[in-house]
């Protein structure tokens, strides 16, 4: 076999690109819209963050990544699933870790006054 026929071989198990071209914010926020998401991906310097829709509110949304090609389209779909977990679990944690005021508190709140 020639030099060039080793190098057509195919890439190692899970490095293979999406079916159809490669990755591309829009491929990856059109998918997310077909699974039913509300959320765009966006690329900042270094990394990638979900914002907007499904993703306005959460505390941890990005994804560390050098550039977008580095996953593949199903990747990036579990990094939002992944995402969505960790986000509903910080908020759980939130709202059980947040004092509820005491009856007396929320009405000197509402009252304005600091006593």
């Amino acid at each position: 076999m020639s030099r060039k026929a080793e190098h057509k071989s195919a890439p190692a198990s899970g490095t293979e690109g999406p079916k159809h071209g490669r990755v591309t914010l829009k491929a990856v926020n059109e998918a997310l819209a077909n699974i039913g998401r509300n959320a765009r991906l966006i690329k900042a310097d270094g990394y990638f963050y979900f914002d907007s829709g499904d993703a306005a509110e959460w505390l941890d949304k990005t994804v560390s990544a050098p550039t977008l090609g580095s996953r593949t389209l199903e990747e990036w779909l579990q990094e939002f699933d992944r995402l969505e977990r960790v986000n509903t679990e910080l908020l759980r944690k939130a709202d059980r870790q947040s004092p509820e005021p005491s009856a007396s508190r929320k009405r000197r709140l509402l009252d304005g006054s600091k006593s």
